[in-house]
């Protein structure tokens, strides 16, 4: 079933006459409709059933008409139009209209416009508008073909006048502040106001607010009446409209549109349309920011974290979405062009630059995001932020290298300070001084660390390192401290070790002369003396570095010199109550003029237990690289003094020249001196079994001493022979 429809009011220019009401009723079935349209005051009156009428007004009439129509539910025809000039089936109700040469000007083809229609069906649905243009002789027919199968009923009311204001009111300055609002009760942009202005004076006019939504029902009717004691006239308007229907509901969100409807005394009506206005109640908002990565280093532009990209989602952000990146309140960059759709999200990329193209400052940037949905409302989000960091982490410092056993490398510093910074540090290799390629380390470990072995190294190539930091976004600082190291995969050998003396006693120092092979100078000697002395603990010999201790070791009138280098000096006490037995001792080098050539100096406690007897004394060479290397010799302990013998001139009673020989003999003797006062000695000098010697002067007994002392230095007893010296010849009695 169709409910009533309506047409809405606009003017038709007749000529003159009486100012007549007419209503023609037609009744075309069994029910009528029940609702009745306003007619805006004008009286209705009913003509008789199923009838055209044909109404002739005079010249100067001015006539409205509006058309009510309904339909029962069954009817075969289509119940939604109102034509103008149509055929077909129907009730036809003419009214001739005659233009009348003088409004708005004598143009022939002067227009008037015949309302618009405006048909709503029982469910609320459907719509139909027509404008019907009459000119000059014509005749506009109003064809209401709901009655083809005899149901329903059609109202027409008109109206015509002899008054000579042919004029519509005039709806200028139409507005809508704001024209999307939000009328959620927050107390921000709740309410819209509908504004405008009435160009045409009068003192009966009536206008209305129709709020539509887009199937064109109206949701709201804001009317501005008619007050007769302020009637309404020429100047401005406006209605307050709070987003609800007619009994008080918000309406839902979406986009609505205003007709303002004003008709005057003189029947004249007026329509104009305000075709956006936005209800919107959701908050726009902005969610998972995500920044990736969170700190650039873009000004070293070396391809690594060079800039950022931000992504997040949005929703209700009708009134658009704004990406800047700030710091401290400051805007450094606008990138809201630069906002683009991937996906499932919205993302933004930054290369640390602000808007003149330079690299900004280091420091923390906020990513301020701003949704703003369709009421003009703004969520802005600050949870992004990005890191800018140019600055390279400090230095480490005291770099070493070190070769150590097997050919490899270790390297040691101490770690950047702060290290807070550092997130690796890199390491640099050549093999000549200055030439690292920086732009790729050879090695890298992480922060936390201060040490590293390059096992990757071949024997004998001097390899040169440096080590720099860099941090988590590749900044990298540029130190060339250098340290260098040769990788040795082979230990060192043995030339020669010899000691200083033939054999030792307790209490004895020991002096070992070593020399490498190749002049080694790099390297560490240790030497083990248990077998010969029992006291001996480990660490007790005393090593003398010739070429780093800084002094003339060798007593020759300077520091030693690059010559003198590589000489160690290992000293050892033996004891002097040690059991060991006499053996035989090499001769000792004094001073040692070639590199390579090591001194090992240890004295033999003097409560050594050992007994007399020859002992192996092993020494031990170890390398830069931790590469070692073993000899030994063997030495004599002796704690005996020799014993001995002496006779002069073969054991004759006289002599009668101070010139004698001397015939000698003792045990492992090595040296002897002679006295003939047992005072006044002579130099030690070698052994031998035969001495020439000279007695002391005068004739009488002569007696000649002897002492001998053996490789270890023990000295015998004095021993001594007697001879009687007699140069005066006998006399004659």
């Amino acid at each position: 079933m169709m409910s009533p429809g309506v047409l809405k009011k606009r003017t038709i220019l007749f000529t003159s006459g009486l100012l007549v009401f007419i209503v023609i009723s037609l009744g075309l079935g069994e029910r009528a409709v029940s609702d009745v349209v306003t007619t805006w005051g004008l009286v209705e009156k009913s003509a008789g059933p199923e009838k055209t009428e044909t109404a002739d007004f005079n010249d100067g009439s001015v006539v409205y008409v509006r058309v009510k129509s309904g339909n029962k539910s069954g009817g075969s025809s289509n119940p939604n139009d109102v034509k103008i000039s149509g055929g077909g089936p129907g009730i036809f109700i003419t009214i001739i209209v005659y233009d009348d040469g003088t409004f708005p000007d004598d143009d022939s083809d002067d227009k008037y416009y015949w309302g618009k229609f405006t048909l709503r069906e029982g469910d609320g649905s459907g719509t139909h508008d027509d404008i019907i243009e009459v000119k000059d002789t014509e005749i506009a027919e109003i064809e209401s073909d709901i009655g083809v199968d005899g149901v329903g009923t059609v109202d027409i009311t008109a109206a015509y006048s002899t008054f000579s204001d042919h004029t519509s009111p005039g709806i200028v300055s139409l507005s809508v502040n704001p024209s999307t609002f939000s009328p959620n009760g927050d107390g921000i942009d709740d309410t819209t106001t509908i504004s405008f202005a009435l160009g045409d004076e009068s003192s009966s006019l009536y206008t209305r607010i129709e709020v539509r939504d887009s199937d064109e029902e109206i949701v709201r009717n804001l009317l501005v009446p008619k007050d007769s004691d302020n009637p309404l006239s020429t100047g401005s308007y406006s209605k307050i409209w709070d987003g609800k229907d007619g009994v008080g509901v918000r309406v839902s969100d979406a986009t609505y549109t205003i007709h303002i409807i004003s008709l005057d005394e003189d029947v004249n009506s007026s329509l104009r349309t305000i075709d956006v206005i936005i209800v919107d109640t959701e908050i726009a908002e902005v969610l998972e920011v995500n920044v990736s990565p969170g700190t650039i280093s873009p000004e070293n532009a070396d391809g690594n974290y060079d800039s950022t990209k931000i992504t997040f989602k949005a929703m209700h952000f009708e009134g658009g979405l704004t990406f800047k990146i700030i710091k401290d309140s400051t805007q450094y960059r606008d990138l809201s062009s630069n906002i683009n759709w991937e996906t499932d999200h919205w993302a933004v990329s930054w290369d640390g630059k602000n808007e003149g193209g330079i690299i900004v400052d280091d420091g923390d940037y906020t990513c301020e995001i701003v949704a703003t949905n369709a009421s003009s409302v703004s969520t802005t989000d600050t949870t992004g932020t990005v890191s800018v960091d140019n600055t390279p982490p400090p230095a480490p410092t005291n770099l070493s290298a070190m070769a150590i056993a097997g050919g490899s490398i270790k390297l040691t510093w101490t770690a950047s300070s702060p290290e807070t910074d550092v997130s690796q540090y890199n390491i640099y290799r050549a093999t000549s001084s200055g030439a690292q390629n920086y732009s790729s380390p050879t090695y890298t470990v992480s922060s936390g660390t201060a040490t590293y072995t390059d096992t990757s190294t071949i024997d004998g190539v001097t390899y040169y390192y440096v080590v720099r930091a860099q941090d988590a976004v590749s900044n990298i600082e540029t130190n060339t401290n250098e340290a260098s190291a040769i990788a040795s995969a082979t230990g060192p050998s043995f030339s020669s070790i010899t000691s200083d003396k033939s054999a030792y006693k307790d209490g004895d120092t020991i002096t070992l002369t070593v020399t490498l092979d190749n002049h080694n100078t790099g390297c560490t000697l240790t030497a083990n003396f248990s077998n010969i002395d029992d006291q001996y603990a480990t660490g007790g010999e005393s090593v003398v570095n010739w070429g780093t201790d800084g002094v003339d070791n060798d007593g020759d009138g300077h520091i030693d010199n690059l010559a003198e280098q590589g000489v160690y000096v290992i000293s050892y006490l033996i004891s002097l109550v040690n059991t060991r037995a006499d053996g035989s001792h090499d001769g000792h080098v004094d001073n040692p003029a070639e590199q390579g050539v090591y001194v090992i100096t240890y004295l033999i406690s003097t409560v050594n237990g050992r007994s007399d007897a020859s002992y192996s004394v092993s020494v031990t060479a170890t390398d830069g690289a931790g590469n070692s290397a073993s000899s030994s010799i063997s030495l004599t302990l002796d704690n005996t003094a020799p014993s001995g013998f002496i006779s002069i001139n073969n054991d004759a009673a006289y002599t009668n020249s101070r010139t004698v020989t001397l015939t000698l003999s003792a045990t492992n003797a090595t040296q002897m001196q002679f006295s003939n006062d047992a005072s006044s000695w002579s130099d030690w000098e070698d052994y031998s079994t035969t001495k020439s010697w000279t007695l002391s002067s005068g004739d009488g007994k002569k007696k000649v001493y002897v002492k001998f002392k053996d490789g270890a230095g023990n000295v015998s007893e004095i021993y001594s022979d007697n001879i009687i010296l007699d140069r005066t010849p006998p006399t004659a009695s």
